[in-house]
């Protein structure tokens, strides 16, 4: 990583035109790296698997019996984060987040504030999204 040469332009162009970061490999290697390049070189899981590769189980039961669930997508993530829900959550935690934030939000107690009744179908929305894996 400390070798370093220091080109003019026209002799970069030169020597990027000779370089070949294949040259050294062989047909097979090189569609190899090309494919993973899809991917960004990341592992990935097939979609049969269900789990989508996550090792780590979303669900546990709590200590009083409940599931409690952390956040496993992007969508569960903004949806926890528009209800401002400590993770990880159990549906009674999250059924009470819920109305404490609804009835602060909801548009027949806040005429005044034009957001009001989109505000409520967001947090609707994400409790909805929440509330779901629980369910299951």
């Amino acid at each position: 990583m400390r070798d370093r040469r220091y080109f003019c332009l026209e002799h970069v162009r030169q020597y990027n035109r000779a370089w070949n970061y294949y040259a050294n490999m062989t047909p097979e290697q090189m569609e190899q790296h090309r494919r993973r390049d899809i991917v960004g070189q990341r592992p990935t899981w097939p979609f049969s698997r269900g789990n989508m590769g996550h090792q780590e189980q979303p669900s546990q039961t709590s200590k009083n019996g409940q599931r409690q669930r952390m956040p496993v997508t992007a969508e569960e993530r903004r949806a926890a984060k528009e209800l401002d829900l400590e993770v990880p959550y159990t549906e009674d935690g999250l059924k009470s987040c819920y109305r404490a934030r609804a009835k602060a939000a909801h548009p027949d107690l806040n005429p005044d504030e034009p957001n009001a009744e989109e505000r409520f179908k967001r947090l609707r929305e994400a409790y909805n999204t929440l509330l779901q894996p629980l369910t299951k």
